[in-house]
């Protein structure tokens, strides 16, 4: 009787195992969500990807660029922190993270992030875009440093 259980455990599990869309098929219903430019369908299969496994690069990188693609700034900061996690050079995961820590006043944060977006860096358009955004979060801290000096006085 014991046996005959676990066989009835183990076929359920294989059917239930069996009524999942693979992920080349996902990924295949993604793709031809975002050439139709439906981003909230494709945005859902890229979660349920990422929900079937959160070390999935694939669907956290396409997470922030549906994210990014529909103007959504807190996902797409979102889903680049949760890339960072497990790919902390990621360029354009560091290069989204970089203004996001820099508005909290968290420079070095954002400096570091600057550094690492620009040792992924590969082609000179990409460094240039990485120094704009260094630019910038050096100008943040600039202003930032009279505010503190007057304050000390």
């Amino acid at each position: 009787m014991k046996l005959f259980r676990i066989f009835l455990f183990a076929i359920a599990a294989l059917f239930w195992s069996g009524c999942e869309e693979s992920r080349e098929a996902l990924l295949s219903q993604a793709d031809a969500s975002m050439q139709k430019q439906e981003l909230a369908e494709a945005s859902a299969i890229y979660r349920t990807l990422y929900n079937r496994n959160p070390f999935d690069v694939d669907a956290l990188q396409d997470l922030m660029k549906t994210s990014h693609l529909q103007e959504n700034e807190e996902e797409y900061i979102h889903w680049s922190l949760e890339l960072l996690k497990l790919r902390p050079w990621d360029r354009e995961a560091n290069l989204a993270a970089a203004p996001y820590y820099a508005r909290q006043g968290k420079w070095d944060d954002a400096m570091v992030r600057v550094l690492m977006a620009f040792q992924d860096s590969v082609f000179k358009d990409e460094k240039l875009e990485t120094i704009e955004v260094l630019q910038k979060i050096t100008s943040g801290i600039q202003a930032e440093l009279p505010a503190k000096n007057k304050e000390k006085s």
